[in-house]
């Protein structure tokens, strides 16, 4: 090739890449003109997500699915989970109905099926937040979201609950399987009975339940404490109930889901690593399995031997299974016990998990103060506790039955209410007493120490101050002895002598005063005077 070509080539080449970056780029929107095929790639508009057709990891079927678009391995959306495209044929396109419609040829394999009144033309677009929405191109109306239709994983803006308007449920359900993403078996959805609760189940069994919202988070989630970085907010009104969350910082990627084994998993995407971990496991621990240790009773997972043990005034239904630690048929009311107009009273359980509120009266404009009276009253109210945490508590939670599912956490629990008999209740404060007894004393022993350790360490001081004192006293003494042995010797010294020989005054040699003075060790100020009185004369003397 001669030289002078070379530039018009690559030229030539540039130009034709140009003109097919229009064809390879993709786009957010499904139109009734532009059809989504196998191999096509719908990426939102600032890059967040993705859709488009894959397999799962061993198998040939073939699914739509939505995934954060920095990580394609995990999904986190599918449009027809249960049905599944055994080729790549597959067109997801726009009906002359205005619907959304799945197939392969003429077979169809999903569908929107709403109703569309508008002779507007609809459009499919992939959002920011990961929802893949129908909307009428005239008044931008949303007329289906697969949001409505959650899979595994709950993502930011994804409300799970009840639309009290449309009937509509929506909850998470598990994979099948890692290699299918088929409606599995674990499912968590919003529980409305009683006061709203998000429960976890297997088929139908209850396994576990987050505790009901109680104005600051779920109450048996004190994790949530700590996760600063999800803003929860939960609705209960005329028109829905539902549970909603939002990432603090948009740049943090989170993704709560239920796997297929059961676990609920909140993960975080690091970046450096380039990958997910999980931050949140639930159930967290055995006494976080619902009904662990039966009905009236209270599961703690900080003792050792047992972690079930029987609420106030209630003991074992069954003392064998007790015995051999198996807490699954709860406890009895005491025999005997008396709750109705015989004194009975309240018994506090400090940082708890209320009883399973599903089957709890409510009453969000009462005062736990207005609660505990009108609990008092009915002799079947079991036990009570602020609805509403926030601030000094308000409304009222009520359980006129057995307590169900109830346990305490280290830190981050609520205030239950237990009703008890009169004798209990004694046994109870009188127990609080001498614990703030022991307290007290305690405080007193610490003050008491404290005050000792002080005295001691004053003392040491003082006492090392003075011997110090001591020391410097004895060296100038020495010094001074050395002093006075060599001017006894100087010839001065001798005609001094000579010429007081005659004195009427008494003069000692400063061996003898310093016997006299022990070393002049200055007991009293009187010893002070004496000693500069004799200084002063010994001066005087001198000069003369």
């Amino acid at each position: 090739m001669k030289p002078h070509m070379r530039p018009v080539n690559m030229f030539l080449q540039y130009l034709l890449l140009f003109l097919m970056l229009p064809l390879c780029s993709s786009t957010d929107t499904i139109t009734p003109n532009q059809p989504f095929r196998d191999g096509d790639l719908l990426v939102s508009k600032q890059s967040r997500f993705a859709l488009g057709f894959f397999s799962p990891r061993n198998s040939t079927l073939r699914y739509i699915g939505v995934w954060y678009n920095i990580d394609e391995q995990n999904v986190v959306w599918v449009l027809n989970r249960d049905h599944p495209i055994n080729d790549t044929s597959g067109v997801l396109s726009i009906s002359t109905s205005g619907n959304l419609r799945l197939h392969r040829g003429n077979t169809h394999v999903w569908s929107t099926n709403v109703s569309i009144s508008s002779v507007n033309p609809t459009v499919a677009q992939l959002l920011d937040t990961g929802n893949l929405v129908l909307i009428q191109n005239g008044d931008k109306r949303v007329v289906w979201q697969g949001f409505d239709y959650p899979t595994d994983t709950w993502l930011p803006y994804m409300k799970v609950g009840l639309n009290r308007r449309t009937s509509l449920n929506s909850f998470l359900a598990s994979w099948k399987s890692p290699t299918d993403p088929g409606t599995g078996k674990y499912s968590l959805r919003i529980n409305t009975s009683g006061s709203p609760q998000i429960f976890l189940y297997q088929g139908s069994e209850l396994l576990w339940r987050s505790g009901p919202w109680n104005g600051l988070r779920w109450s048996g989630v004190p994790a949530m404490m700590d996760q600063m970085m999800i803003n929860i907010s939960f609705l209960n009104n005329q028109d829905e109930i539902s549970g909603m969350y939002v990432m603090a910082n948009a740049s943090v990627l989170s993704r709560p889901a239920i796997e297929v084994d059961g676990y609920i998993q909140v993960y975080t995407w690091q970046e450096t690593e380039g990958k997910w971990f999980s931050f949140y496991t639930a159930p967290r621990d055995q006494c976080d399995r619902y009904g662990r240790c039966g009905p009236n009773s209270n599961c703690d997972n900080s003792r050792a031997e047992f972690e079930c043990t029987c609420l106030a005034g209630f003991e074992p239904k069954s003392p064998r299974d007790w015995f051999l630690k198996d807490g699954s048929a709860g406890c009895l009311r005491k025999e005997g016990a008396k709750v109705c107009g015989n004194g009975e009273g309240f018994v506090k359980v400090e940082d708890a998990k209320p009883p399973d509120t599903s089957v709890a009266r409510v009453n969000m404009n009462m005062s736990l103060e207005a609660c505990r009276e009108e609990c008092l009253k009915e002799c079947s109210c079991s036990g009570y506790a602020a609805a509403n945490v926030s601030g000094s508590g308000s409304g009222c939670l009520s359980w006129h039955g057995d307590l169900l599912d109830t346990r305490v956490f280290p830190a981050g629990g609520q205030d239950l209410y237990v009703r008890v008999d009169a004798i209990t209740l004694a046994e109870n404060q009188k127990q609080s007493k001498g614990f703030l007894a022991k307290k007290g004393m305690m405080a007193v022993l610490v003050v008491g120490a404290t005050v000792i350790m002080v005295l001691l360490v004053s003392t040491f001081w003082f006492l090392r101050k003075k011997m110090k004192e001591r020391g410097r006293l004895n060296k100038m003494l020495y010094n001074s002895r050395l002093d006075a042995t060599w001017l006894q010797d100087s010839p001065r010294a001798k005609e001094h002598d000579e010429s007081t020989t005659d004195s009427e005054l008494q003069f000692f040699d400063l061996n003898t005063i310093t016997a006299a003075t022990n070393n002049f060790l200055l007991r009293t100020n009187l010893d002070v005077v004496v000693l500069a009185q004799f200084i002063r004369v010994s001066y005087l003397m001198d000069k003369k």
